[in-house]
């Protein structure tokens, strides 16, 4: 009897050692068991957070491309019986979001000074007024006459009584470009400059050598050495004389008008043209626009024409009246053009006679000694040459 009561008392001791172990591993249990209470449905606040934030998807609108990236509206809305993907957030936090993003107050608008007047098609620079004294620049490579401080009209305007420079840029179609017109009084102020010479295959920073010649306004040319042919004749001075018929040739003559050779075959290129003394001469192209008619062929060789691309043009639109005329990079917010998009924006402006110039990262139009477009852009090049319009005034002292 003894021996059983001591084995009883025994057991006890032994299960109340047990007792604790149990209960925590019911605990630990029911830790990791989910609940099975019923989600509450969202409150009307809630539910309605994925329609606001479908609506602020930006549409986008078609470029020049003519593909246009879906936009919310073209996203099918789930089936009504589909559960939704997310779980509901409480109230409380919605309204703690939309206080941070959506401000209670307007932004004050910064106002950039004098911005970059945005294009007008309607408005044209008047003629240069009439003077009594004649201004002219030598044919040689002599810089122009340095652009006088009270010239400048604004930022993107220059005027003396020897030239009119006005610099708009716009937007059409998603592409971001830049039209610069002017009028001279002189043929002999739409001058070139290299960058060590014509006989020279050096480069450097379009803004240096625009800076060095007084240009008011300057744009990149045809890189001249890069091809090892062409007709190369600057500032009435003949470089080279070897054209194999493979691209249109730009020559300007004394009175500076705009003469095309399509296609120039060797010995085409003549240093006179109906009389007049060609000066500068350019071996790049195609002619985009020639007597307001577009071009004909824009499949050329190593002008990535089918791409869209940062694009340059020179243009005529009358006697001694000018158009500069480019579009931006399509790395950089803008679409780019195709060549053949270019020759026919360059038409719609109204010009008489367009040519393409280097494109690509060797685009620049510089105004006041500094590159006016795609400034963003790291790889913007190092140029051989520029064209550039000059001051002829040299006031009576």
């Amino acid at each position: 009897m003894t021996n059983v009561r001591k084995c009883f008392l025994l057991a006890l001791c032994f299960l109340s050692l047990l007792m604790p172990v149990f209960s925590h591993a019911e605990a630990h249990i029911t830790l990791r068991t989910p609940s099975k209470t019923a989600t509450p449905s969202p409150s009307p606040s809630v539910s309605a957070t994925p329609a606001v934030t479908e609506a602020l998807l930006p549409t986008e609108t078609p470029g020049t491309s003519g593909t246009a990236l879906p936009s919310a509206a073209m996203t099918p809305s789930p089936s009504p019986s589909a559960a939704p993907s997310f779980t509901p957030v409480p109230a409380s936090h919605v309204t703690a979001s939309t206080s941070i993003e959506t401000p209670s107050s307007s932004p004050v608008p910064t106002e950039t000074p004098n911005p970059v007047p945005t294009y007008q098609p309607v408005v044209t620079l008047e003629p240069l007024a009439e003077t009594d004294q004649h201004f002219a620049l030598p044919i040689d490579f002599s810089p122009g006459i340095p652009p006088r401080t009270e010239g400048y009209r604004t930022d993107y305007e220059y005027e003396d009584p020897t030239i009119h420079v006005r610099i708009e840029r716009g937007r059409e179609n998603d592409c971001t470009f830049w039209i610069c017109e002017v009028r001279i009084a002189d043929a002999s102020q739409l001058r070139s400059a290299s960058a060590d010479g014509f006989e020279s295959n050096m480069v450097m920073p379009g803004t240096a050598i625009a800076k060095r010649v007084n240009a008011v306004v300057a744009i990149d040319g045809d890189y001249f050495c890069y091809t090892g042919r062409g007709y190369i004749l600057r500032q009435g001075f003949l470089y080279l004389d070897k054209t194999t018929g493979g691209r249109d040739v730009l020559l300007i003559d004394e009175d500076g008008d705009f003469h095309i050779v399509r296609k120039a075959k060797r010995n085409e290129c003549k240093d006179t043209i109906n009389g007049k003394k060609i000066i500068n001469a350019f071996f790049f192209g195609p002619v985009l626009v020639e007597n307001g008619v577009l071009g004909t062929e824009f499949r050329y060789t190593d002008m990535a024409y089918d791409l869209f691309s940062q694009r340059m043009a020179i243009a005529q639109i009358g006697k001694l009246h000018y158009k500069i005329i480019c579009c931006e990079s399509p790395k950089r917010g803008s679409t780019g053009m195709t060549l053949k998009q270019f020759a026919l924006f360059c038409q719609e402006k109204g010009v008489h006679t367009a040519y393409n110039l280097d494109g690509g990262d060797s685009t620049m139009l510089i105004f006041r000694d500094e590159k006016l477009n795609d400034v963003d852009n790291p790889h913007t090049r190092d140029i051989a040459d520029i064209i550039y319009f000059a001051s002829a005034y040299q006031p009576e002292k």
